[in-house]
């Protein structure tokens, strides 16, 4: 089954799907089916019926073979939903592969293993997923489930496979043929390389694997590879140049991820593995300076990418089978680290590139200050803690309300501030008479909101009793002078840059107003006093604070996706053909 929650817990409609077969599917002739029931890999999020659709997609472990043991060409199957549970049209869609081991001692890692991802690999909003069955190079699936791109050679590992199969000499003298990258228990990743949208994951040599499964008392060495392709390939996609590059270890259930770990702030491919060693790749295949980095166990999954420290370097942290985490500074920019940076891309573990997921960090050391009324606090980032956020949404609670008011009422007001400086800057709101607390919370660029702080700033005059709406302005509108600073005791204002509506203004926020100046004479100071515009107010206990969700999740985060394509892989002389629905591949 694929469950599917609502925050509070409950089901979302449509879900658990049970991943089952439809009654019309048929099973190759001379084939068995494989159901064990199981569900090993990550599901994915993908927009396959549009940028606007959230769809689900899952690598089943429904197989097709034709026997115990090591068999040849195989068939995979791959399962994808809509955010209502209906399986899509066109889908489950059959993978051909080209070696199985159905009943090993490592069950079904030898059956199929791999975590979809997702791209919109063309750039038209649409995604294309990519998996594949075990030993098998990758498929790039469209939203129909058609293949459109393999990430390497059918024909060449096959043909090496072939020749280690019915040449035993090759295996036990170690004299192989030249392989061919595969995939075993890996998965990929999607993200910009060398100035270029790139797929990568680690794979292994295809003669080796095979040499290794089919004779053990070979003593055969599993050759590792990573491997990257430009994500937009048509046909049987090359890899790019220096790659395949030689890895230290088999990175089990892992997956590369894709971020900066050098000074230039390029794009390194990261990859771990079970040998006690973390690589890094640079464009043409070459380690990046620092690497490889030494853990002294088995990494599990994917490292992860982030700014510990908050001092502007990118950091690197990855766990161990054996239950260690360890983290390592490298001289990367936290900036840049916007590709691949955590298993399964983000911390949706959604699987989608590109998708936004990290809100900006809190406002950080918050406090009032009585002697200038304001409230002051470390700026955060606009992810986390890294750039410039894009605005703040300011709360004063608790206000004086004008006259006509109950006594014992009080008002708030929200008003949207923009930011004066980067992450780490110092930032200061001048706050209203009788303002009792401030809330403060960042907004990224993506419309995500960062966790609010909130600060008690005593100045209230007499109790609170209700919290109403005013609609009635701050200040009445006059054609008078207004007064200076000096002769009515009130501090002067800040000039903060804010924005109302679609239309960027200004607030002046003083001792007794908060007001929008029509056309304020000093860009960054100017008085109070009347003239001015009124803010907008709205019942404290009406406030609410949004989830940290990206414009394009929809009401409900499902996400959890699958692809594949239905493929005929057949015999022939020379090599294996391929038939795909959209395009034939020969080779």
């Amino acid at each position: 089954y694929i469950h599917a929650w609502q925050p509070n817990g409950t089901d979302v409609p449509g879900w658990p799907v049970h991943v089952t077969l439809p009654s019309s599917f048929q099973i190759h002739k001379g084939y068995l089916l494989e159901n064990d029931m199981t569900l090993v890999g990550t599901p994915t999020i993908a927009h396959l019926s549009g940028p606007s659709s959230l769809d689900i997609v899952e690598r089943s472990q429904f197989t097709q073979i034709t026997g115990s043991g090591i068999q040849p060409l195989p068939y995979g199957t791959v399962f994808a939903y809509n955010s209502n549970g209906q399986l899509l049209k066109g889908w489950p869609v059959v993978l051909p592969g080209l070696l199985e081991d159905y009943g090993s001692a490592m069950g079904p890692v030898t059956e199929g293993t791999d975590s979809p991802v997702a791209a919109s690999t063309t750039g038209n909003g649409t995604d294309q997923v990519a998996t594949g069955p075990v030993w098998t190079p990758t498929h790039l699936l469209g939203a129909n489930g058609y293949s459109s791109t393999t990430y390497g050679s059918f024909g060449a590992a096959a043909a090496s496979m072939l020749d280690v199969l019915n040449n035993p000499n090759s295996a036990t003298s170690g004299k192989l043929p030249p392989g061919s990258p595969v995939p075993f228990a890996t998965s990929g990743a999607f993200g910009r390389f060398g100035g270029q949208l790139t797929y990568a994951q680690e794979m292994i040599g295809s003669s080796h694997i095979t040499g290794a499964e089919e004779y053990p008392q070979s003593g055969l060495n599993i050759t590792q590879y990573e491997v990257a392709y430009p994500a937009n390939s048509s046909g049987v996609a090359k890899p790019l140049p220096g790659f395949p590059a030689s890895h230290q270890g088999w990175d089990f259930f892992g997956a590369p991820m894709f971020t900066s770990v050098t000074a230039g702030g390029h794009t390194s491919i990261v990859e771990g593995g079970d040998s006690g060693a973390i690589d890094a790749y640079m464009p043409g295949g070459s380690l990046a300076p620092g690497f490889p980095l030494f853990t002294g166990g088995w990494t599990l999954y994917s490292p992860s990418s982030g700014d510990l420290l908050s001092n502007g370097q990118l950091d690197i942290v990855a766990s161990t089978r054996e239950g260690y985490v360890m983290a390592w500074s490298t001289a990367g920019n936290p900036a840049t680290n916007n590709q691949w940076w955590h298993w399964h891309h983000d911390e949706y573990n959604s699987g989608l590139y590109g998708l936004h997921t990290r809100p900006p960090g809190a406002p950080r050391s918050i406090s009032w200050n009585e002697k200038s009324s304001s409230v002051s606090f470390i700026a955060p980032g606009n992810r986390w803690y890294t750039g410039e956020v894009a605005s703040y949404t300011v709360t004063f609670n608790g206000l004086k309300p004008p006259a006509g008011y109950p006594q014992g009422t009080a008002i708030s007001t929200t008003i949207t501030v923009k930011p004066q400086g980067q992450a780490g800057s110092v930032e200061s709101i001048i706050t209203p008479v009788g303002t009792q607390s401030v809330t403060v919370q960042a907004v990224n660029t993506y419309g995500l909101n960062g966790h609010p702080e909130s600060i008690n700033t005593p100045g209230a005059s007499a109790p609170v009793s209700s919290i109403i709406p005013s609609p009635l302005p701050l200040s009445t509108p006059s054609s008078t002078p207004s007064p200076s600073p000096s002769s009515n005791n009130h501090p002067q204002a800040t000039h903060i840059p804010v924005t109302t509506g679609t239309t960027s203004q200004t607030v002046a926020v003083g001792r007794d107003h908060a007001v929008v100046p029509t056309k304020p004479k000093n860009p960054t100071r100017t008085k109070i006093g009347p003239g001015h515009k009124r803010t907008t107010y709205r019942a404290l206990s009406t406030l609410r604070t949004q989830g940290n969700r990206s414009p394009d999740s929809g009401n409900t985060i499902l996400w959890i996706v699958l692809g594949a394509l239905v493929v005929l892989l057949l015999a022939a002389s020379g090599g294996v053909f391929i038939k795909m629905r959209h395009s034939k591949v020969t080779e």
